[in-house]
């Protein structure tokens, strides 16, 4: 996203104010790892010039390529985190935060990270994660079960309305919890938690469209059969990509695929990954659950309470 010149010259003077000239370059390399500030001005190859000069460069650049949110939440950390073993107070951070919540930005209360607010717009990738950089995701895929059967049963018009209803459900369960969806395949939708409790988010996102599809079955179904679905969950690490035949050679992702085949009908599996730091109501509500095959998950199952 283009920033505008007057928040650029509010992040410049924060900048120039918070950190000394040569870390300047080493944060912006955090962004732009060959980042070199002689090739995109004409500053002197010395760096005894002054800082809001050289602050100016750097975000001005970062912003020619899209990057200065990213970058602004790498300037954030360095207060709570520090910074090659340095603490740093970042000035006119007030300032920045009312701006970025004004140019349609939120930021994560559990991480201090900068990223869209899904009011005003919804993205891939948050307004903010790098391509071919590696973060730590909670993958949800849902499949539904038997899909031809509705296919063979249902006219073309009545298939293609349950579809519509089918991803609302799984739009509006994952968009509210801050999710998004990353790829619709037919029946098979990808959605991606990143940010704050991601986890915990995205197993309720998966026990809201698990209970609304049975809301659906019960007094909305057009269908000549119930619809049943299965979902799989996964936390991971892997790198942010655009492309979808990409992403699905990857690890986390293809675990996550894979767990529709252990699933039962009207459930969700997780991953031990996923399970790790839920407690409470929401852990007692995923059961252990082992698979001959493939080991140890947990599970919730909509059904019956005499089933």
């Amino acid at each position: 996203m283009k920033t505008d010149k007057t928040f650029n010259k509010l992040v410049s003077q924060s900048l120039a104010e918070s950190i000394d000239q040569r870390s300047m370059i080493h944060l912006a390399r955090e962004i732009i790892p060959d980042y070199n500030i002689q090739a995109y001005s004409n500053l002197p190859a010395s760096l005894d010039i002054p800082r809001l000069d050289i602050a100016r460069q750097i975000v001005d650049d970062m912003s020619r390529f899209n990057l200065l949110i990213p970058f602004i939440n790498v300037f954030f950390s360095i207060q709570s985190k520090g910074y090659k073993g340095r603490k740093y107070k970042i000035s006119k951070l007030r300032n920045i935060v009312v701006t970025l919540f004004d140019m349609g930005f939120s930021i994560d209360p559990v991480t201090g990270q900068v990223y869209e607010d899904p009011q005003y717009r919804i993205s891939k990738n948050w307004g903010v994660l790098q391509q071919g950089v590696d973060y730590t995701f909670t993958f949800v895929w849902y499949d539904i079960v038997q899909s031809t059967i509705h296919l063979k049963k249902n006219s073309h018009r009545d298939v293609l309305s349950f579809y519509q209803k089918y991803h609302n459900l799984v739009r509006s369960a994952t968009e509210s919890r801050n999710g998004r969806i990353w790829h619709i395949e037919g029946d098979g939708v990808l959605t991606a938690f990143h940010f704050g409790d991601h986890s915990s988010k995205a197993l309720y996102s998966s026990i809201e469209v698990l209970h609304s599809l049975f809301s659906y079955n019960t007094f909305e179904n057009i269908l000549d059969n119930p619809v049943q679905i299965r979902v799989g969950l996964n936390t991971g690490v892997t790198e942010y990509i655009d492309n979808h035949d990409m992403l699905k050679t990857k690890d986390p992702v293809m675990d996550t695929i894979k767990l529709e085949n252990i699933s039962p009908p009207n459930s969700a599996v997780a991953t031990n990954t996923v399970m790790t730091s839920i407690e409470g109501v929401l852990a007692s509500a995923f059961i252990p659950y082992d698979s001959k095959k493939s080991g140890s998950y947990f599970i919730y199952r909509l059904q019956w309470e005499n089933s």
